[in-house]
């Protein structure tokens, strides 16, 4: 039989007692703007993924001007656009059951970027792995290897420029997009790799007749060099038996591997660029948010 005293307790224990516990999954949410577009979102979301985040969160604010809890005073974001973000919002909060999610080449390309800005190191991984299996020419993966801190990209694009430019799969127009300097380094392995020589052992040049000259043609004053193959003057249309110049060679094959070679090459002549670029893609790396 239940006492007075135990009556008083239960009573006690039910007036404190206001509604339902809170559960694993109950989510604060944040309002961020970018480019003038509003996005309320879970706060966990980025807290579990981003040191960034985790820091901004700490950060003390006065009750009732706390940034981010309504859309009239959202977390202005800048630095990023709203496509991008979206792209990031896709890998955290997945809309199908299924991960990596569906996404574009620059759409990870966007994923990749804020992950980097915003110190997401497993969610730089993701998409680093995913763009690794799409199609990225040599140029891209210099560009984004130095614009994102992929060592890996930076090295095989450099690799690949020099092989391309060797057999004109690469432009000199599209390789001085990459930089003076950058341009001059890949045709330096080049020609360290690929030797002109006509003595060169297991060397195959190739060159259509339009750049072939005989000897009295380049002496007129044509940009030239000298080379091994017998054909036509581009420009008289002599045979070329007694002295030729090409100006320029459609290809360039050898029967010895130069891949490990051209590696050596690359790491030498672009020794700081590589271990720049590793540094940045250690864990603690992090990059800068404009919060306003």
């Amino acid at each position: 039989m239940a006492t007075a005293a135990d009556m008083t307790t239960e009573k006690s224990s039910a007036s404190t007692c206001v509604g339902p516990r809170r559960g694993k999954f109950y989510h604060q949410l944040v309002t961020f703007e970018i480019e003038g577009v509003l996005h309320r979102i879970s706060k966990e979301g980025l807290v579990r993924w981003s040191q960034f985040f985790r820091d901004m969160f700490e950060i003390p604010q006065a009750p009732g001007q706390r940034e981010g809890d309504s859309d009239e005073k959202p977390i202005r974001l800048f630095g990023c656009t709203n496509v991008e973000f979206e792209s990031l919002l896709e890998v955290l909060f997945p809309q199908e059951l299924k991960c990596p999610p569906s996404l574009t080449k620059e759409e990870w390309i966007g994923v990749l970027k804020l992950s980097r800005l915003w110190d997401m190191p497993k969610v730089a991984a993701m998409a680093i792995d995913d763009l690794s299996v799409l199609p990225l020419s040599p140029a891209e993966k210099v560009t984004l290897g130095k614009a994102h801190g992929v060592p890996t990209w930076l090295r095989e694009g450099y690799q690949a420029l020099v092989s391309d430019i060797t057999n004109s799969k690469t432009t000199l127009s599209e390789l001085q997009d990459l930089g003076l300097e950058t341009a001059f380094r890949v045709l330096r392995i080049r020609d360290e790799i690929y030797p002109r020589s006509a003595m060169a052992i297991g060397v195959t040049y190739t060159a259509s007749t339009p750049n072939i000259f005989c000897s009295r043609c380049y002496q007129r004053g044509y940009t030239i060099r000298p080379a091994t193959i017998p054909g036509n003057c581009g420009s008289c249309r002599n045979t070329t038996a007694e002295g030729f110049y090409v100006s320029m060679f459609d290809g360039i094959t050898t029967t010895t591997d130069t891949s490990q070679a051209t590696d050596v090459k690359v790491s030498e002549i672009f020794k700081e660029e590589l271990e720049e670029e590793r540094r940045r893609d250690e864990p603690n790396a992090k990059g800068q948010l404009l919060v306003a």
